[in-house]
Formats: C-alpha cells, structure tokens, sequence
C-alpha cells in the first residue's frame, strides 16, 4: 500500500433563527437555499443566513436587512 495524501473540501449553508424563518420548515429551506448557494459559489465557502455573501476562510459576513 502506499501513501497518498488527500485534500479535502468542504461548504456549507446556515440558516439563523428567527431572521432566515419563523417555522422549522422555513428555516430548514433557508439552510438548504444557503447550501446550494455555497456549492455554486465554489471550494471552502460557506454561507450564513438566506441573503448572505459567500464567505471564504475568514470570518462569517452575514447581509443586512
């Protein structure tokens, strides 16, 4: 067996109660929405909230409503 090394990737989507939805159906598919909006936008990002910016390796930066 020989050694490889692996890297690995990560996004991810979050939803922030009650701002992103009131009910754990809302919530639910505001995370999902930010989620797939991560994995569109690329490698490592991540997004905090429905109508947030994506967000790479540094700290969460969440919109303004």
């Amino acid at each position: 067996m020989t050694r490889q090394k692996a890297h690995v990737t990560a996004s991810a989507g979050v939803a922030v109660y009650p701002a992103d939805g009131v009910r754990p159906d809302e919530v639910f598919q505001a995370a999902g929405d930010a989620l797939g909006a991560a994995k569109k936008a690329g490698r490592d990002t991540y997004y905090i909230g429905k109508d947030a910016h994506p967000t790479r390796g540094g700290p969460a930066r969440r919109s303004t409503r």
